[in-house]
């Protein structure tokens, strides 16, 4: 099994996420002391909202194998030791002395070819992927010297544009098939609720004119996205958008400028991702005692509730939609 330098930490202790701000971060730590290294190395728990990951430089650990006589030829490395020979792939020979060499650790304690082989447990140097010795470079002095992550400024989607869409109803293909085209249609009164629960809107006009729009809310009321789906008579799904390329696309058909925070938030959005919360995150500090149910789409998260009882009960399930597990 090939030996890694750095591990994730293993303890329960969590640092801020340099992206999202959670306390959810693992760091990685040095393999063989347990201590933290320098930087900002790690990987975020919140794999379907954040998934950071920063990988610490790839270095390999090796040990000294000393030898009466080493030869190099063109992809191979020949160790004579004891009378015995033993060639090694050039690729995994880091570094080449007098009186022998440093060999990536992992193959040594693996294959079988290397029986009767001598090495050293104690004399080990780690080295990038450019062969350089990294040892003896004082780390505790010198860290890891790299380009902190610069943690952007979190930009959401308005919500004066946001409640823009909250009407239109009656044009609304998918509220509509709820209500009068679905074998088995939900009442107005329960329908009315679940918009006002999670905040259904409509696109009124343009391209995607009559289609549902779901927003993604977090539990401190900001709205991440709003995500755009049109629906056929039966409610299978004909289209998918989301609201800023919406309006984007029709300003730039009617040659208008792109006002500012529409740049602002679409810049954001392709670095750090528009889906970080779930859908319908913000209820989760209204019905704290209803047990979770997590679907992949709104649209199932809001058949689940009409189907199955709205949250009001507190034995019924609050339904959470993630937008997608990538």
């Amino acid at each position: 099994m090939k030996t890694y330098r750095y591990i994730l930490d293993k303890s329960s202790r969590k640092f801020p996420c340099p992206v999202c701000l959670k306390k959810t971060f693992v760091k990685y730590v040095e393999a063989e002391t347990g201590e933290y290294i320098t930087g900002d190395f790690g990987k975020c728990d919140r794999e379907a909202n954040c998934s950071t990951h920063i990988l610490p430089p790839l270095e390999t650990r090796c040990c000294f194998v000393p030898a009466e006589s080493i030869q190099e030829h063109k992809n191979s490395v020949l160790i004579i030791q004891e009378g015995l020979k033993f060639y090694f792939p050039k690729s995994l020979v880091f570094e080449t002395l007098p009186n022998g060499c440093f060999v990536a650790e992992f193959i040594l304690s693996e294959s079988s070819d290397f029986k009767g082989l001598k090495w050293s447990e104690s004399d080990k140097r780690h080295y990038d992927s450019q062969n350089r010795n990294l040892t003896f470079q004082g780390l505790k002095n010198r860290g890891i010297q790299v380009q902190q992550n610069k943690v952007l400024e979190l930009v959401y989607f308005p919500i004066q544009v946001f409640e823009n869409t909250l009407k239109g109803y009656s044009q609304n293909t998918f509220i509509q098939n709820l209500l009068n085209t679905i074998s088995f249609p939900f009442s107005p009164e329960d329908v009315e609720q679940i918009i006002s629960l999670y905040y259904l809107g409509t696109v009124t006009k343009g391209y995607r004119q009559g289609a549902v729009t779901f927003p993604y809310i977090d539990k401190n009321r900001n709205v991440h996205a709003v995500q755009v789906k049109q629906f056929d008579k039966c409610n299978h799904t004909t289209g998918t958008d989301k609201l800023d390329r919406v309006i984007f696309n029709g300003l730039k058909q009617q040659n208008k400028p792109l006002p500012e925070w529409l740049t602002k938030y679409m810049n954001y959005g392709k670095q750090e991702g528009f889906f970080n919360c779930l859908f319908g995150e913000h209820l989760l500090s209204k019905y704290k005692q209803n047990p979770v149910a997590l679907v992949e789409a709104p649209k199932t998260a809001i058949y689940g509730a009409l189907y199955f009882g709205l949250p009001e009960d507190p034995e019924n399930l609050l339904w959470l939609a993630v937008y997608n597990l990538m």
